[in-house]
């Protein structure tokens, strides 16, 4: 039969071992972080609503006078510009849910491992 020596196992070098505060820390940052960058989507979000607004405006003028000021723009150059402007509106809207998503489940796990480390009433 073969020789089935124990190999002692080490942590690498450079490796750390982080703690459960540490570990609360990193947990606090990354939702932190997270939280920053929703706000910032939802910043991005708000500019390119306002453009599509500012289209709209243009498209479907309030006042007699816009109509008579505007520049019409052919078809196809309105079509573009709405692809654009929706293109670009679904990329963020997809980019804001994702950063929710992950949020949620950063504080659902935090929230988790404070109720299990907290004693028993």
């Amino acid at each position: 039969m073969a020789d089935q020596r124990t190999i002692p196992t080490r942590k690498p070098r450079g490796v750390r071992v982080l703690g459960a505060a540490a570990s609360a820390d990193a947990t606090e940052a990354r939702v932190s972080s997270l939280a920053l960058q929703g706000a910032n989507q939802v910043t991005e979000l708000s500019i390119t609503f306002k453009a599509y607004q500012a289209l709209e405006r243009f498209i479907s003028p309030e006042y007699e006078h816009e109509v008579d000021d505007a520049v019409p723009p052919s078809r196809s150059e309105l079509g573009s510009l709405l692809h654009t402007l929706n293109a670009e509106m679904q990329r963020q809207l997809g980019a804001l849910a994702d950063t929710t998503t992950v949020l949620q489940a950063q504080v659902e796990r935090k929230s988790a491992a404070a109720s299990s480390s907290s004693p028993p009433p």
